[in-house]
């Protein structure tokens, strides 16, 4: 684990200065005199007044690093150098587009939950694999164009909520919505699970405007509009 320099024979009163060095992948941890911490400098520096028998303990050290089987798939924490012996913790946090499989150890699964705990004895590395997420385009025009606009059209992952709204423009009623020719939706809003590729019609009709003309068999004529948007009236007209 490491040297250590310094021991010796010395005057009673002159200064001792005892100096610890690790080995590498070790660190100093502290002088001990029967099994008592006096010091966790590694130069320790006292007076000579009897004999005396110090231990220096070192502890060996060991890397935890962490990889990703996909590129960008998520982050990963907890990474680093510890004691031989202490716990560990790693996480990762995953990205849009991901989900998590497991944690493996030279290539043996190790844990497939989001966060790993285990006792550090060794220097390791530890994948956290992952799988990307299938995505979807939905698709969605209306007929006729003019006849109203759609929300909610786009590209979702697998089994996320798709919600598409047709909404008319004046002069103009929403219908149904189609899919492959079929009507699938009388309603405006149609609301699904994205599984895959789809491609909807959202069909909107013209408002009727018209009149209705009433004839009397007399030397009038009586005119009559009805209309949704300018009401009904009634017109006197010479035969």
């Amino acid at each position: 684990g490491g040297e250590v320099s310094g021991a010796g024979v010395y005057t009673e009163g002159n200064t001792v200065q005892l100096v610890a060095f690790a080995d590498e992948n070790y660190r100093f941890s502290g002088w001990y005199e029967a099994d008592t911490l006096v010091s966790t400098n590694s130069v320790f520096e006292f007076v000579a007044n009897a004999d005396r028998s110090f231990e220096a303990k070192f502890i060996e050290q060991c890397t935890v690093t962490l990889q990703l089987n996909i590129e960008n798939a998520g982050v990963l924490t907890g990474a680093g150098t510890f004691d031989k012996g202490t716990e560990a913790s790693v996480q990762i946090a995953l990205n849009d587009g991901f989900d998590f499989t497991n944690w493996t150890v030279a290539d043996a699964e190790v844990s497939t939950d989001l966060t790993y705990e285990f006792i550090v004895n060794e220097s390791i590395t530890i994948v956290a694999n992952c799988s990307a997420i299938p995505s979807y385009t939905i698709s969605a025009v209306s007929n006729p164009a003019s006849g109203g606009t759609i929300a909610g059209a786009g590209t979702y992952l697998e089994n996320k909520s798709v919600t598409l709204t047709a909404t008319a423009n004046s002069g103009y009623s929403f219908v149904n919505w189609t899919e492959n020719d079929e009507v699938i939706s009388t309603d405006a809003s149609l609301t699904f699970s994205a599984t895959e590729n789809r491609s909807f019609v959202a069909y909107f009709e013209a408002n009727f405007i018209g009149r209705r003309f009433t004839f009397d068999v007399c030397d009038i004529i009586t005119l009559k509009h009805n209309s949704a948007y300018y009401g009904s009236n009634d017109e006197t007209v010479p035969a």
